[in-house]
């Protein structure tokens, strides 16, 4: 099996296994939702879940035929540059670039990891005992940690806004790595508040600090989204530099086998 065949069945599974995931994680988010407010009886539990099932496995499936047809392409990325293009009406009819698509999926991975992670959070708050059962933590007042949360996302902020690394345009490869790598920068900075405010819910034993540091991750990932405006605004810049060269070009290659050659 060749190293292009390997990649693309990858692909596949991985993007019917990840909608499998997320439908199921929200659909038992809202099954948690709906139990608190409705007691339904275990034989009617039993068909609404059987039949979720099915529904969850028949959109796995048909991710998986579109990622079979689309090699290398993210859904998501596709599923937001759509709702995006559609929604300003000139661009719904442009096929959407395969390395944006693909950038939009992590981007996307992202952002569902943070609505992921508060709903599990929310679930196990009420739990008997809480978050922290069993651990012996120190304690802290919820107002001094949310103090501490906002001082470090503003801080996380501030940095991401002074550190802007120049995009290097000597080839595809190194504008292709700059990008990534400031990507990643400013990503890995608006994940700092998060973070801290999980710790802060271990140490207040309060849920809703975790929303003070899922905001100002969302503020960082609203600032790395890979939009139209943004990639514009770099490619201005790179056409002024001293080698033009493409960026969307240049972020083509992400949706290419890695053994591919690239200039």
């Amino acid at each position: 099996m060749s190293a292009e065949q390997s990649s693309g069945r990858s692909h596949v599974f991985g993007t019917g296994f990840w909608v499998w995931i997320a439908l199921t994680l929200i659909f038992q988010a809202i099954s948690a939702v709906i139990s608190h407010f409705v007691s339904l009886p275990t034989s009617a539990r039993w068909e609404v879940g059987l039949s979720l099932e099915v529904v969850i496995l028949g959109a796995s499936v048909s991710a998986a035929r579109w990622a079979k047809a689309h090699p290398g392409e993210s859904l998501a990325g596709h599923l937001i540059i759509a709702v995006a293009g559609n929604s300003r009406g000139n661009r719904g009819d442009r096929r959407p670039n395969p390395g944006v698509s693909r950038l939009w999926g992590i981007w996307a991975g992202l952002l569902g990891g943070v609505v992921f992670i508060g709903v599990a959070l929310g679930l196990a708050m009420h739990q008997p005992g809480g978050l922290g059962k069993g651990l012996h933590l120190p304690r802290l007042s919820s107002a001094s940690a949310a103090v501490a949360l906002v001082a470090v996302g503003v801080a996380c902020a501030v940095t991401g806004a002074m550190i802007h690394p120049p995009l290097q345009a000597s080839s595809d490869n190194a504008l292709r790595a700059s990008y990534m790598g400031r990507f990643f920068l400013w990503i890995g900075l608006s994940e700092v508040p998060l973070m801290l405010g999980i710790v802060a819910i271990l140490l207040t034993n309060h849920f809703w600090l975790y929303f003070v540091g899922a905001a100002f991750a969302l503020l960082g990932l609203a600032r790395t989204a890979p939009t139209e405006r943004s990639l514009d605004r770099d490619q201005a810049i790179l056409d002024a530099s001293e080698h033009p060269r493409s960026l969307r070009e240049a972020l083509d290659s992400l949706s290419k086998p890695s053994g591919r050659a690239s200039r």
